[in-house]
C-alpha cells in the first residue's frame, strides 16, 4: 500500500470514549480535593492538638466534599 495514499484526520479520535469519573468529578479533580482535605486535616491536628477536633474537622470537610460533588454533578 502506497504511504501517500492513507489519509489523516485533521481531527484524530480520543484515546478513550469517555473520561473517567470519580464521586460525579474527573480524576484529577477527585484528587485534588483528596489532597486538600488531608492537608486540612493535617492542619486541623497541629492547630488544635486534638483527635477529636482532628476527625470532627476532617469528617465536616468530608461531607462537604461529598454534597459538593452531588450539586455540581453533571448529568451526561
Amino acid at each position: 500500500m502506497d504511504r501517500r495514499s492513507v489519509q489523516r484526520s485533521e481531527h484524530p479520535a480520543p484515546r478513550y470514549g469517555r473520561t473517567v469519573r470519580i464521586a460525579g468529578m474527573e480524576w484529577g479533580t477527585a484528587l485534588l480535593a483528596l489532597a486538600m482535605c488531608l492537608l486540612f486535616a493535617v492542619g486541623i491536628a497541629m492547630l488544635t492538638h486534638s483527635l477529636v477536633a482532628t476527625v470532627a474537622g476532617t469528617a465536616g470537610i468530608a461531607v462537604g466534599l461529598v454534597a459538593v460533588s452531588r450539586i455540581l454533578r453533571t448529568e451526561r
